[in-house]
């Protein structure tokens, strides 16, 4: 079988053409848009265009004068098409970084001891105002920090942060209350040295200086107990505390007379005692200490032993003192003889002593209760001995020397046990001869 193609006819081109439109006018009111709508037309079908190898292979194209001069092969025009317009993305807002908040604090030079307030940011190149009149500050209010701020009063600080591109800080602030300066003694003039208290309030600890200088932190002494001031000079103190202002210097003056110690004082005078006593000094209450002796040596700052309990004397022993007090000269040395006399003889008749005959009471606590007569050359020796007259008349004589005679008293005590008075008695040519005799009284005369 043959078949035979001859080529297109006018009228069939026409249909194609009418059929082409069609499909273009179909395609732009899709409701769906397809890519290919807005891509050129496609190739009419193969059956429109002969493809086919013939005795004649000349291809039927379609005109392009042909087509209607209202119509074009380009996309329809945006208000015949119905295809769903799609919104433009969102950009979710930047969020702006902030300042960091101003960190204040209080500082102290440790050389003058003067006091200033420091403000800063973290935030590298911001920008500090700052009040101190409990206003807010902001970036237009305030006075601009440039640098440690000085205080010397209660203070209440108030700052802000702020820098080009970013948020501002929130206000800062910090209170920074005064403490109360140190009370004290009045001060004045005393002799050899004064004990100077202070006192701080609401927890406060004191430094002070005897230099005349205000306190600080490198040459001034913590305050922990009562001063004791031995030169004249002007004490300076003040209270301070962590995170308060330092309080008002105070200035205390204390003139300080370097003059001599006072004696020390016993309770018990030198004397001539039966038996061992107990000497005790007299407690100071203005810091002075006592050195002693009682081997005849001088006590001093080097030498004799420092008093610390009563002494017992259980023999004649001559004790020496002195008190040392500092911001005085040492005192003068007091002397106190004490004879003590550990046995006793006695004698209830009389002891009559004539021409050249002597009587030697040596060491002795000798009691005698009748007269004592002498006459001739004869001679009495009493020496480092204790002689009590025991007597029953108020007049009766003790003793009465005549003639030449002679009673001789070395280191010696005297006394009488009566109801009268003592009575030695020296006629003609008897005489007295006594180097440190000392007179002991034990009755109502």
């Amino acid at each position: 079988m043959s078949f035979r193609f001859a080529p297109p006819s006018s009228r069939s081109l026409m249909s194609a053409a009418i059929f082409l439109v069609a499909l273009i006018f179909l395609a732009g009111c899709d409701a769906e848009p397809d890519t290919a709508a807005t891509q050129a037309p496609t190739e009419p079908p193969s059956s429109s265009t002969a493809n086919i190898s013939s005795p004649n292979p000349t291809p039927a194209v379609i005109p392009p004068t042909l087509l209607p001069p209202t119509l074009s092969a380009d996309p329809p025009p945006p208000s015949l098409t119905q295809t769903a317009q799609t919104p433009a993305p969102t950009t979710a807002p930047i969020a702006m970084e902030q300042v960091a908040d101003p960190s204040i604090s209080l500082v102290e030079d440790p050389l003058t001891g003067s006091q200033s307030i420091l403000i800063e940011s973290s935030t590298t190149g911001s920008t500090i105002r700052f009040t101190l009149d409990s206003r807010d500050p902001s970036p237009s209010a305030g006075t601009l920090y440039q640098g440690p701020i000085s205080v010397n009063a209660t203070t209440q600080v108030k700052a802000i942060a702020f820098k080009e591109g970013l948020v501002q800080s929130q206000v800062s602030q910090s209170s920074f209350p005064q403490a109360d300066p140190p009370s004290h003694g009045s001060g004045g003039r005393f002799d050899c040295s004064y004990e100077l208290t202070l006192g701080a309030a609401d927890g406060a600890s004191l430094r002070y200086t005897t230099s005349g200088e205000d306190p600080a932190p490198n040459n001034s002494t913590l305050y922990p107990e009562p001063l004791l001031i031995t030169g004249t000079s002007v004490v300076k103190a003040l209270a301070y505390k962590d995170g308060w202002i330092n309080s008002p210097v105070v200035s205390i003056p204390v003139n300080i007379d370097n003059v001599l110690a006072d004696l020390p004082r016993l309770d018990l005078e030198a004397g001539v005692y039966i038996g061992p006593q107990i000497v005790t000094f007299a407690p100071e209450n203005d810091g002075s200490f006592i050195t002693y002796t009682t081997d005849g040596s001088d006590p001093g700052s080097e030498s004799g032993t420092t008093y610390r309990e009563p002494i017992t004397i259980s023999e004649t022993t001559t004790l020496k003192s002195r008190s040392q007090r500092q911001g005085c000269q040492d005192s003068g040395i007091r002397e106190d003889t004490y004879h003590i006399y550990g046995s006793e003889a006695s004698s209830l008749k009389p002891i009559v002593l004539n021409g050249n005959e002597t009587l030697e009471i040596i060491d002795t606590h000798f009691v005698h209760e009748n007269d004592i007569l002498l006459s001739g050359n004869a001679t009495l020796l009493i020496r480092d001995s204790l002689l009590i007259h025991r007597k029953d008349f108020a007049f009766q004589y003790q003793l009465m020397a005549t003639e030449n005679s002679r009673v001789i008293v070395e280191n010696s005590a005297i006394g009488n046990q009566c109801n009268g008075s003592l009575n030695w008695n020296f006629h003609d040519d008897a005489t007295l001869v006594a180097s440190d005799i000392s007179h002991m009284q034990e009755c109502n005369t």
